[in-house]
C-alpha cells in the first residue's frame, strides 16, 4: 500500500490552539458548559481540526491531534534553542538561518542546482564507496570511524535521492508548460 505524507500550512492564534486543548482535555468530547468557553469552534471544524458529537458535542480529529503535537514539539523547541543561548551556543534556529562557518564548508563550484546536484552525486559516492570497503573487509574496522562513515553515507543517500526526484519532477513540469506554451 502506498502512502503519501502531505504537508499543509494552518495559521491558528493562541486561544484557537488553548480550544483545540480543551477539547482534547475533555477526553470523549467537550459539551455544555465547556463549549461556552470555546471562541472558535466553527473555525476549527471548518478546518477539519474538530468534528461534532451530537448536538453539542466536539471531539478532535485526526488532524486536531496532529497540529496539537506539532505546537507541543515547537513548544520543546523554542526550550532548547532558550537553553542552547543560556549555555553561549548558537541555537538551532540560528544555525538554519546560517552559522558563521557556512562560507568554509560550501563548495566553490556549487553555484546552480545542476553543480549542487553533480557535488551530492560525488560526495554520496565517496561515502558509499568507503563503507563498501570496510563492509567487504580492506580496511580495518574502527568503530568510530565506520559509524561516521555509515552515519554520512545514509543522510548523503536520503538528500541525494530527493534531489533527484525534485529534480525528475521539476523537468517534467517543464515539459509540460512547455507543450502548454
Amino acid at each position: 500500500m502506498l502512502s503519501q505524507q502531505i504537508n499543509l500550512s494552518l495559521a491558528l492564534d493562541d486561544q484557537q490552539i488553548r480550544d483545540l486543548q480543551v477539547i482534547q482535555k475533555a477526553d470523549g468530547g467537550c459539551h455544555g458548559v465547556c463549549l461556552e468557553h470555546l471562541e472558535h469552534l466553527e473555525f476549527l471544524e471548518n478546518e477539519g481540526l474538530i468534528r461534532r458529537i451530537g448536538s453539542q458535542g466536539f471531539s478532535l480529529t485526526g488532524v486536531g491531534v496532529s497540529v496539537l503535537v506539532a505546537t507541543d514539539r515547537s513548544s520543546e523547541n523554542q526550550s532548547l534553542d532558550t537553553r542552547l543561548q543560556a549555555a553561549g551556543m548558537m541555537s538551532v534556529a540560528e544555525l538554519l538561518r546560517g552559522a558563521p562557518l557556512d562560507g568554509f564548508i560550501t563548495h566553490a563550484g556549487v553555484h546552480d542546482l545542476a553543480t549542487f546536484g553533480q557535488w551530492l552525486e560525488m560526495r554520496r559516492g565517496e561515502m558509499v564507496r568507503l563503507q563498501a570497503r570496510y563492509d567487504l573487509g580492506d580496511k580495518t574496522m574502527d568503530d568510530g570511524m565506520y559509524e561516521w562513515i555509515t552515519s554520512h553515507s545514509a543522510v548523503l543517500s536520503e538528500v541525494h535521492v530527493n534531489f533527484k526526484a525534485v529534480m525528475v519532477n521539476a523537468s517534467q513540469e517543464g515539459s509540460t508548460m512547455q507543450k502548454q506554451i
